[in-house]
């Protein structure tokens, strides 16, 4: 119990602008790294308020015999990126059945595929001069990946910042 009791005696002992200085640069630096952590989770994932959206890729007609003589079709890209949730609509306007990995779509025809889980992959195309088309489904983010970030980061950077003020501080009154 005295060990506890003198752990007690310490902390009174230290002046109250010492220990405001240390509570107030631990909080800054949380503070700082919790508002980088969660500008970049906004930035990389889209941010909270992306909802599950439906996705179309439309294969224009034509799109089989430019696929055939080696010419790529127009504004298909070579990989799809979405999130958990979004729906994958493949809009046929071509005179052709295309198919995208076991998905078929009948000339004319529209497909509504729901992506359930994460994961990326490719799977064969008919509507891709290369034959092959990458899939990836991230999954949604949560504001709650900020909190490692921001504590690992935030508590050294608050332990730096009280510190470099209490060298400054004392630097100032020796300077008096």
């Amino acid at each position: 119990m005295s060990g506890l009791g003198s752990q007690v005696n310490k902390l009174a002992s230290i002046p109250s602008q010492d220990l405001l200085r240390w509570v107030l640069s631990l909080g800054s630096g949380i503070a700082l790294a919790g508002a980088l952590s969660f500008a970049s989770w906004l930035v990389l994932s889209g941010g909270p308020t992306r909802a599950a959206e439906e996705i179309e890729v439309v294969i224009p007609a034509g799109t089989a015999a430019r696929v055939q003589a080696g010419a790529p079709p127009p504004s298909i890209p070579d990989k799809l990126t979405l999130i958990q949730g979004d729906t994958l609509v493949l809009r046929n306007q071509d005179s052709v059945e295309h198919r995208l990995g076991p998905y078929r779509v009948a000339a004319g025809d529209t497909l509504q595929a729901p992506l359930g889980q994460t994961g990326s992959q490719r799977f064969s195309c008919t509507f891709h001069p290369g034959g092959v088309i990458g899939l990836a489904v991230g999954g949604r983010s949560s504001p709650l990946a900020i909190l490692w970030p921001t504590f690992l980061l935030g508590l050294p950077l608050g332990i730096v910042l009280a510190v470099v003020w209490t060298v400054f501080s004392r630097l100032t009154l020796d300077a008096q």
